[in-house]
């Protein structure tokens, strides 16, 4: 008769728990709404615009470019032609000059800045991008044992609730019994003061779900009800390969070392613009005259900066190189270890549970054994209702125990994931 009882409160239970106005929360959905909702999020955005404008500035060198130059100068001394000519008057150049110049000029060749510039800030780019990932993975974490605690505290509830209706049930035959004289009102005070013990144990864990709640409403800007759900059927342990952002974040650097690096070279590669000016000025093209005139010049101009035949830039920009790449690697080889550490620990915590939630099955096992023949004892007058309260307090707190295992054990899985990155 027992069991029955007890197997319809837990259908009673199971289905009060997805009343309407209940929601159950996702854990990966926190995982989202605080990646989304987080400070970090303006980080990747702020960085993408700057990236997008960086490009357009980048492409506009390309562009033919206009260029706008004055000058008005004096000298001591200007050109002369001091060879008389019979019948004709050599003027002289004024010693003050001015002049006015319009170019426009397009580039032919680059020597790759152009390409180089492009990628640099692309890489740039992905380091900003992923440099915010990890602060906001950095965050699951928190979210991780937040919904966790919740969910304990939930399981918790359910089980006292259990507890307190097979009480009150038996308070219920008490008083009956009282009012024929078969039982005494010390009985019924001994169940009551177990019942508040009980109450006070759910208290206690709404107290510790409302923290949960509220860690979580902070961390992922949701408004989460006291009576929200936690029981999401957690993912676990997956396959598949490791995609901490920090990885991405190292191999990012790296590729930026490589993009400055390529850009440094373009610095000693030859060049070449077309131009055209269209100038003003005393004296013009002409020398020999001394008024304001108009002129224009079209052309090419060639340029290769010879510096690193003797200065050896380029031999000092690959070992800058090779040393920030060899500190990169440094960083990424001690996240490994770290995280090897971490993951060898997590490992053992996982088995830890599993053992404990195997044993807490065959304790649980008993105790259902012990509670059905204390109820057969009680009912027969061969032991007190102290006994069996104790008995079934002892059958709830193992459940419970049983129910904080399971959920460090998801826990546990989950957070390995998440050293996983996956």
């Amino acid at each position: 008769m027992h069991n029955v009882k007890h197997r319809i409160l837990i259908a009673l239970l199971v289905c009060a728990s997805y009343l309407p106005g209940q929601n159950t929360l996702s854990l990966s959905g926190l995982y989202d709404a605080a990646a989304a909702a987080h400070p970090y999020q303006r980080l990747k955005t702020a960085a993408q615009n700057n990236a997008d404008l960086r490009q357009q500035i980048n492409k506009s060198i390309g562009l033919p470019q206009a260029n706008l130059t004055g000058q008005a100068s004096w000298q001591s001394d200007v050109t002369k032609i001091d060879v008389p000519l019979p019948g004709f008057e050599i003027p002289g150049q004024p010693k003050d000059q001015y002049r006015a110049v319009m170019e426009l000029s397009q580039s032919l060749l680059d020597g790759g800045a152009l390409k180089s510039g492009s990628q640099q800030i692309t890489q740039a780019n992905q380091v900003e991008q992923a440099n915010a990932d990890v602060l906001l993975y950095n965050i699951k974490e928190s979210i991780c044992r937040s919904y966790f605690g919740a969910q304990i505290a939930e399981l918790t509830m359910e089980q006292m609730q259990i507890l307190i209706k097979d009480l009150e049930d038996k308070v219920e035959r008490l008083q009956s019994q009282i009012a024929g004289g078969i039982a005494s009102g010390y009985q019924q005070e001994v169940l009551q003061v177990k019942i508040a013990e009980a109450r006070q144990g759910i208290r206690e864990a709404q107290k510790n779900k409302q923290s949960a709640i509220n860690t979580l409403q902070i961390l992922s800007s949701t408004t989460i009800g006291p009576d929200d759900r936690f029981n999401d059927n957690i993912r676990g342990m997956t396959n598949g390969a490791a995609q901490r952002p920090e990885l991405r974040l190292f191999e990012a650097q790296k590729n930026l070392q490589i993009a400055q690096y390529d850009q440094s070279l373009t610095r000693y590669r030859p060049r070449v613009n077309a131009f055209a000016q269209l100038g003003y000025g005393r004296p013009s093209l002409n020398v020999l005259s001394d008024k304001f005139k108009g002129y224009s010049i079209f052309g090419l101009r060639a340029q290769w900066n010879l510096s690193d035949l003797y200065l050896h830039h380029r031999d000092k920009e690959k070992s800058l190189l090779t040393n920030n790449l060899s500190n990169i690697q440094a960083m990424s080889d001690a996240f490994d270890l770290q995280q090897k550490t971490k993951i060898a620990a997590q490992n053992a915590e996982i088995e830890s549970y599993t053992d404990l939630v195997r044993e807490d099955e065959k304790v649980i096992t008993l105790y259902e054994k012990i509670l059905i023949s204390s109820n057969a004892q009680f009912e027969n007058g061969i032991s007190t209702i102290n006994d069996y309260s104790n008995d079934a307090n002892n059958l709830a707190q193992a459940k419970i125990r049983r129910d904080v295992h399971q959920s460090m054990l998801m826990q546990s899985k989950e957070l390995l994931s998440l050293l996983q990155g996956k």
